[in-house]
């Protein structure tokens, strides 16, 4: 016997009879302004008619009804009437420039996953159209105390340097509060490299992130080149190369694309770009893979790529998390003679989990541990005395050791 479906109840059957009459009621009601709207006999637009879409349609109901009469729209009549066909092309024009400056304002001002959020009044600071904020050029990093820091000499305190100015950075709330970096005070200085060496989790990529704008910092500062990261980032954008812990390349770009688009957003004159490339590409030995595209390169070449792109225009500020993993032992080497060639004149920050890469490239090592600074000095000044690299320092060094 066939078994008959259950009757629907009443109140599921009013319910859906309800919400379908809902939703043509508000399609009646906006079809009613929508029709008022457009004979609305006004000789300025409405607040209605700045909307780009309301603006598209007034425009092809004037030229339904042209087109009607078997006249069309043509030079002579495309003013004609107090709303004209000239009037909606002008209100469109008019709608995309005020899209275009909004998306750009709300672009700074909204809260986004990445990037520091901008003042909702950012546009009316001088410091805005100064291109930065002068008071933060002579901020420096307060020196750390105790015997497991080296001072730099007074002729390499005295150059240029990016300084991280009591800088902490949080994730998360709570239960799920984790510091990453905290209460970092450090300086580096052009014509050196300084590694930050530390096992995982020890705050070396939450350093970058913040020195690069990719996270806002919970508390303190970064100040590149006597500019802060936090007022005046665009200027540091155009100082900086960087060379993330993960290849962010195009896959379908090839190798000399990469370099020339990079070459052109850090400013080289058209002139000079392809003259930058075929130097980059001889340096990170990836002249013969020129044409290559990058989904066909191996990870070590990625990595060189991303190495070049973060070198090529003459970066005063180099940011390298982990340059040389994935590389062989050949081009692991070919990549510190690199980086040996172009510290001169620029700030050179290189994070590693290698000891023999950190005391054979670096001028300064800063050890890192549970986000803070747990020595800091030339190699010879840190491996003379085992004590400065005692109790937590030790076992991160160790740690890197056995990586």
């Amino acid at each position: 016997r066939r078994r008959s479906s259950p009757p629907r109840t009443p109140a599921v059957r009013g319910r859906g009879r309800g919400r379908g009459r809902g939703r043509l009621r508000v399609g009646a009601a906006a079809a009613r302004w929508h029709t008022l709207t457009l004979t609305l006999p006004l000789p300025i637009p409405t607040p209605n008619r700045l909307l780009l879409p309301s603006a598209f349609a007034f425009g092809a109901d004037i030229l339904a009804d042209y087109e009607y009469a078997q006249i069309g729209v043509t030079a002579a009549n495309l003013n004609e009437g107090e709303y004209s066909f000239g009037a909606c092309i002008g209100m469109m024009l008019f709608d995309s420039v005020l899209y275009f400056l909004l998306f750009l304002y709300l672009d700074r001002v909204l809260p986004s996953k990445y990037g520091a959020r901008a003042h909702p009044l950012f546009c009316l600071r001088p410091s805005y159209w100064r291109g930065g904020d002068a008071s933060h050029a002579l901020l420096r990093a307060r020196a750390p105390d105790g015997d497991a820091f080296e001072a730099a000499p007074p002729e390499v305190a005295s150059r240029e340097s990016v300084e991280v100015v009591g800088l902490t950075k949080v994730y998360g709330s709570g239960r799920m509060r984790k510091v990453a970096v905290d209460e970092l005070h450090l300086s580096m200085y052009a014509g050196q490299i300084t590694c930050l060496l530390g096992h995982n989790g020890a705050g070396k990529t939450s350093t970058i992130a913040v020195l690069t704008g990719l996270y806002p910092p919970t508390a303190g500062d970064c100040v590149v080149m006597g500019h802060s990261i936090t007022r005046s980032a665009a200027r540091v954008y155009q100082l900086m190369g960087v060379c993330p812990q993960h290849d962010v390349l195009w896959p379908g770009l090839t190798v000399r694309e990469h370099l020339e688009l990079y070459a052109t957003l850090k400013g080289v004159p058209p002139s000079e770009v392809g003259g930058e490339v075929q130097a980059s590409l001889l340096d990170i030995g990836l002249a013969d893979k020129e044409h290559a595209r990058a989904r066909a390169l191996s990870g070590g070449m990625k990595r060189k790529l991303c190495v070049g792109c973060a070198l090529i225009g003459g970066s005063r500020v180099a940011l390298l998390d982990e340059p040389t993993s994935g590389m062989d032992p050949k081009s692991r080497r070919s990549l510190w003679a690199l980086l040996q060639r172009t510290k001169k004149g620029r700030v050179l920050v290189l994070t590693t989990h290698y000891m023999d890469e950190a005391d054979l490239l670096a001028d300064r090592i800063a050890v890192m541990s549970a986000g803070k600074l747990s020595c800091l000095g030339s190699s010879l000044f840190l491996f003379v005395d085992r004590s400065y690299l005692s109790s937590s320092s030790y076992m991160v060094s160790q740690a890197c050791c056995r990586a």
